[in-house]
């Protein structure tokens, strides 16, 4: 029979601490975004549309900086 070990408290308190709530929401959303699609998404939501589209059109060949 194997006999189970209990962990120790210690080892325990790092996984069990709590981030302190951030109140400001730019820095959520920022620290909530793991991926380049994951930012995309936040700019489109927030930017205007023509705006985002003038950029997001053009972002990848750099053709907006010649316009």
């Amino acid at each position: 029979m194997v006999q189970r070990q209990l962990p120790n408290p210690a080892e325990l308190l790092e996984l069990m601490q709590f981030k302190k709530p951030s109140f400001d929401l730019k820095k959520r959303r920022l620290e909530s975004a793991l991926t380049i699609a994951d930012l995309r998404t936040i700019a489109k939501r927030r930017t205007p549309k023509a705006a985002f589209d003038y950029t997001d059109g053009a972002a990848e060949g750099e053709l907006s900086l010649a316009r």
